[in-house]
């Protein structure tokens, strides 16, 4: 395709059955009338083809009536041809590149560490060699950039990451649809239990702390918090 060429492709969904088609003038959704016209003015009852692709270069005046013509009828919106803009194709195509370098140039810059907690969250197995968990996430970050971006670039990462610990470890439980500490009901999601580690600052350092060796925390503590913080806002009404 050269620089002065803006190629639109109308395929057949169904080619090899494909002989003869009248794309007809039509009525679009909000009840506009659509009539054929052509380079000279003249209105026609239709477009008449008998290719299963149609060619055109749409900075060609001719060719950019039929594409303004065909690219609302009734057969393209009900996918029986279907409208393929080369230059938005090939500026996708090169978009998926770039955003699959730059999210292997990501995942090439961690370390085993950051590898293996972005491993946990991948549900990836764990008890993988290094070099082989390292070849899955940048696989991962080749294959699908998006997750791979938003799963390293989401602010809650380390929240997220220390719940699934703190499931693995007991200290957070999954019980009867909810997220328990003890008997204390701490979400119904993931994302509810990280609020309420955000919220309970003071509570999250000594779960992390009992994660990691040191000491049970025990339950009357949060109550107590909760209790105060009660009798706080009662005192304030």
């Amino acid at each position: 395709m050269s620089k002065n060429e803006h190629l639109v492709f109308y395929r057949s969904k169904s080619p090899t059955k494909m002989s003869y088609v009248f794309f007809g003038n039509y009525k679009d959704q909000t009840g506009k009338q659509h009539t054929y016209t052509d380079v000279n003015g003249v209105a026609h009852r239709g477009f008449p083809n008998t290719q299963p692709v149609i060619r055109l270069n749409i900075n060609l005046e001719h060719h950019k009536l039929v594409d303004d013509f065909l690219i609302t009828h009734p057969l393209v919106k009900n996918g029986s041809w279907l409208r393929d803009d080369a230059i938005v194709r090939q500026e996708q195509e090169a978009n998926a590149i770039m955003t699959s370098a730059n999210a292997v140039m990501e995942a090439a810059k961690l370390n085993m560490k950051e590898v293996r907690d972005l491993s946990r969250l991948l549900g990836l197995n764990l008890d993988s060699r290094d070099d082989i968990l390292k070849a899955h996430v940048l696989k991962i970050a080749a294959e699908q950039p998006e997750n791979f971006m938003a799963l390293w670039f989401d602010d809650d990462r380390h929240y997220r990451l220390f719940v699934m610990e703190a499931q693995e470890g007991g200290v957070i439980k999954w019980e009867k649809d909810v997220f328990k500490y003890g008997t204390q009901v701490v979400g119904v999601s993931e994302d509810q239990v990280i609020k309420w580690l955000k919220d309970n600052k003071d509570i999250y350092a000594l779960l992390k702390s009992q994660m990691n060796g040191g000491g049970k925390v025990e339950m009357d503590l949060v109550e107590q918090k909760e209790e105060a913080t009660t009798k706080k806002t009662s005192k304030k009404k």
